[in-house]
């Protein structure tokens, strides 16, 4: 369900509760800054006005003191202002960045539905909109409102019309010109975030599969593709560019008309005799000051609509995850081997899209060794899926040590059961810190004997700096098979108790691999080791060995059906 504009504010507002002094601190900062501008501009009219008609020095004291604070104390507020809003939005995007990666980390499927592109704008770019609407949106506001309360109250003490006017001008711009701005740029507000979503996704396309587009002669459609979306979004911006610089006009216009007016009616009451003359200047000066204060309302609340729109995209991801763990988890033992039970379970990847396991039913006894072996689109990969719950089952029975699987916390379950597949990710940096991910504490020493225990060492040993070489971006410095054993090394280092490899001989000749497989198999007799491969090595090293066909375990795999390549 589509959050309310209401609903979104609210719920960023909440945000600020851990940090809610530094904030409060830092819209009192703001409201002096509005106030020493004011008081400055005030007293300035009226020692320019007084020391014209050159009274003695001590008459004019008090004015020249005045001048000198406001003067001072505008300076030192606004830099107080601007560093607590930004140290306050800071710690709020830096909470807010953790959510989201953790929601994208956590959840079924998360980065998969997005892509890549949505992912990153997600992590990027809508939180930095949002910090636009604390810093440009929200602390001007509120400025603005106390700023025409104050300020009004100020002038209606020397000229109660004055007050009424100033007081009413004010509330024009903060209120009319403000609504006026919301509504015009509402429309292109609220499409721009995806627009820059979709740029972000042409230009990692096109980056990633430049070599692809380019034998494929369809380079130049791609980049007419990215030119049109670039384009969209250049129309969008110049429109609502357009519409605050209306608004700018407004405020402006709004202002002079409200000067004239406070003009008018203090040159009646001088005429009266009701104030000095010299306060026509003074109340000049103030009113164009106080009108500062809040010309950039409009302005702020045009852009809010980006910000709402970013911050409603965030925060429907966060509440996709929110139900994803128990309020009361059950503890599992990560240390220990558990027992594994899949009862008809059936699962998809979309509520309407087809069915990839369909009644499948499997046991894993602590310490078992089985392989599953099907052809492509088996649903061997999905299979994988479940078991480390990247994907949620729609029907049947997933236990883990005799208690349903939802009775756990997702990360613990990742704790216990480990998946190795052809498309985990290696990280641009280097071979040794790509395998330490999995255990951070772990000796240099440690995996070096992991890397000689995979088939890597004769490798790395032609490689100039080593362990240490860097692999590039996803490990495209490195073969297929080379890229293969380096993730077998990652899973080894992190020893999860149940360890799940998806095709981890790929890429491996065929002698290289049976002595691998020997290896993991015999080497770990207390762990669960289940492969997943349409072309099975070693099959006597495996306590059961299964042939998955369209979702289902249908039958025990005999020898003629260990192998399916072909």
């Amino acid at each position: 369900m589509r959050l309310s504009n209401v609903a979104v504010v609210i719920r960023l507002l909440k945000r600020l509760r851990p940090f809610w002094f530094r904030a409060v601190l830092a819209v009192l900062a703001a409201v002096a800054t509005a106030f020493s501008t004011i008081g400055l501009m005030g007293l300035s009219a009226l020692l320019i006005q007084k020391a014209s008609l050159r009274p003695p020095i001590l008459v004019l004291t008090t004015a020249i003191v005045g001048v000198r604070f406001f003067g001072i104390s505008r300076a030192v507020c606004r830099y107080l202002d601007r560093l607590l809003t930004h140290d306050v939005v800071l710690r709020i995007l830096a909470d807010l960045r953790r959510d989201v990666v953790s929601s994208l980390v956590s959840s079924s499927n998360a980065c998969a539905d997005l892509g890549r592109g949505q992912t990153l704008n997600r992590i990027i770019d809508d939180t930095e909109s949002i910090q636009g609407l604390y810093v440009k949106v929200l602390s001007p506001t509120i400025v603005g409102a106390v700023t025409t309360i104050f300020a009004a109250g100020i002038f209606a003490t020397m000229l109660p019309w004055a007050g009424a006017l100033l007081f009413v001008g004010m509330s024009v711009v903060t209120v009319g010109v403000s609504w006026l701005a919301w509504k015009l740029t509402k429309r292109s507000a609220r499409a721009a975030p995806e627009a820059r979503a979709q740029l972000t996704v042409d230009i990692l396309e096109i980056a990633e599969g430049a070599d692809e587009l380019a034998m494929a002669g369809r380079t130049n459609d791609w980049l007419a593709r990215f030119e049109a979306t670039e384009t969209e979004i250049a129309q969008r911006e110049s429109k609502q560019a357009w519409f605050q610089g209306c608004a700018d006009t407004a405020t402006t216009l709004v202002s002079g008309l409200t000067l004239v007016a406070l003009i008018w009616v203090t040159t009646i009451a001088i005429g009266e005799g009701t104030v000095p003359g010299i306060i026509l200047g003074v109340l000049a000066l103030m009113s164009m000051a106080a009108f500062d204060a809040i010309s950039g309302v409009p302005a702020a609340i045009a852009e809010s609509g980006t910000g709402l729109e970013s911050a409603r995209r965030i925060l429907e991801l966060l509440d996709a995850d929110k139900d994803s763990d128990p309020s009361n988890p059950q503890a599992l033992d990560v240390s220990t081997t558990p027992a594994i039970s899949l009862r008809s379970i059936s699962a998809r990847y979309t509520p309407d899209g087809p069915t990839v396991l369909n009644g499948l039913s499997l046991d894993l006894a602590p310490g078992a060794k089985v392989a599953l072996v099907g052809q492509s689109g088996a649903g061997k990969t999905s299979l994988a899926r479940v078991l480390v719950r990247f994907l949620d089952i729609e029907s049947g029975g997933y236990s883990l040590t005799e208690y349903p699987i939802a009775d756990f916390k997702r990360s613990d379950v990742r704790r216990c059961i480990g998946l190795v597949s052809q498309d985990s990710h290696v990280f641009h940096t280097s071979i040794y810190e790509n395998i330490r991910l999995a255990k951070p504490d772990a000796t240099e020493l440690a995996i070096t004997n992991l890397v000689a225990q995979v088939g890597l060492n004769d490798w790395i040993q032609t490689l100039p700096d080593g362990i240490h070489t860097v692999v590039g971006h996803d490990g495209n410095e490195m073969s297929g098979g080379q890229r293969q054993r380096l993730l077998l090394a990652r899973a080894l280092l992190a020893d999860f108790p149940v360890l799940i490899l998806d095709e981890p001989t790929a890429g491996i000749d065929r002698q290289s691999a049976l002595g691998l497989m020997t290896d993991l198999v015999t080497s770990r007799p207390d762990k669960t080791i289940l492969v997943i491969t349409h072309d099975l090595v070693g099959e006597t090293l495996f306590d059961t060995v299964y042939r998955m066909q369209e979702g289902q375990l249908s039958e025990t795999a005999d020898s003629n059906t260990l192998s399916l390549a072909d």
